[in-house]
């Protein structure tokens, strides 16, 4: 059985209109989810990570995984990716790996879920859905053969709420 966790990054800033889309930072509320959803995502055990280069995907990154000693890639063409990159990545994953996560960012990271489960999920700033798959290898990923076991985002939290006020 493989797992993979696609997580969005965190609300970005709009602040300077100077900025390339791609070097947007994180907003406060941004850090704040990150930092809220990190607990959830520890317990999800994950071996392996992908993340886009994008500064929020990597700010997010940061802010969910600095506590732990979690293998890492980091990768320029999963900024913006479309639903062949990220079927691409998830086939070449190292099957000694149990549980992936990809970080990044929308429309394609939403429709990669729906893809996978066949369920239409709008992947809000810093939700994760975690899908299993009943496959020994991630070659064998494809389309409708994940179960979304879990779908999680800030807001769905009263106490996340709470810090918002």
């Amino acid at each position: 059985m493989k797992k993979l966790v696609v997580l969005r990054h965190a609300k970005s800033s709009w602040g300077n209109p100077n900025l390339k889309d791609y070097d947007r930072p994180l907003n406060e509320r941004g850090r704040l989810s990150a930092q809220f959803m990190a607990p959830f995502i520890h317990k999800l055990s994950i071996d392996q990570v992908y993340c886009s280069t994008a500064v929020r995907t990597k700010e997010t990154y940061s802010l969910i995984f600095s506590s732990t000693s979690v293998n890492t890639k980091f990768d320029d063409d999963l900024y913006d990716a479309g639903l062949d990159k990220l079927m691409s990545t998830i086939n070449s994953i190292d099957e000694n790996v149990k549980t992936a996560c990809i970080i990044g960012h929308n429309p394609g990271l939403s429709l990669l879920v729906g893809h996978l489960t066949g369920e239409l999920q709008n992947m809000v700033t810093c939700a994760y859905a975690e899908i299993t798959f009943d496959l020994d290898k991630w070659e064998e990923i494809s389309g409708y053969t994940g179960d979304i076991i879990e779908y999680n985002y800030p807001k769905k939290h009263d106490k996340f709420l709470k810090l918002l006020s």
